[in-house]
């Protein structure tokens, strides 16, 4: 019974690796655009199902009512969530007071954030966009630009006490989100 549930959602990451774009006339489909980001959307999606699968309603019916909790906790918990730990840039950038924009953090991230790629689904590596908190909190001069920097976190993980360094849950650290555009 348990290989059968396997192979059900192997065959469920299969089916999203081999998703693809026919052409359509009427539509004015080449075929040849990039699905990249509708791939994304359906690899959370999953992550979602296993993660109401693992934080179920019956065991865990306060968590389960929230998602981005159970979703991160999940993905902290149960798998190696690599990238957890780090700074979103674009994010923080979004979260700067505006009396920051000439300060050494603001300059920073627009700085790193000026090289990347903005087209539609377009893919970063971790390793060239988001960074450990202790650094950009050393760049930060203000309080509000360190509240910044602590709320971006993705999402905002709050780790449970039981998750955090000195558990057997994998460090987070620096890790490939995904990688550029085909």
């Amino acid at each position: 019974m348990l290989d059968n549930f396997m192979g059900f959602f192997r065959r469920q990451l299969e089916v999203v690796n081999a998703l693809g774009c026919t052409s359509n006339r009427t539509a004015s489909i080449t075929g040849q655009e990039d699905v990249t980001l509708y791939k994304k959307i359906a690899y959370v999606s999953l992550l979602d199902c296993f993660a109401s699968l693992r934080f179920h309603k019956a065991a865990y019916g306060q968590l389960f009512r929230q998602n981005n909790k159970r979703f991160t906790r999940f993905m902290g918990e149960c798998a190696g969530w690599r990238v957890g730990g780090l700074i979103s840039l674009a994010f923080l950038s979004d979260r700067l007071p505006k009396a920051s924009s000439d300060g050494r953090l603001a300059k920073h991230i627009n700085k790193k954030l000026t090289n990347l790629g903005n087209s539609f689904g377009d893919t970063v590596s971790a390793e060239d966009v988001d960074e450990e908190p202790e650094g950009l909190l050393e760049l930060a001069s203000t309080e509000t630009e360190e509240e910044a920097v602590l709320s971006t976190l993705f999402h905002n993980v709050q780790i449970p006490q039981q998750f955090g360094p000195s558990s057997k849950a994998p460090r987070w650290g620096r890790g490939v989100v995904g990688r550029r555009s085909n």
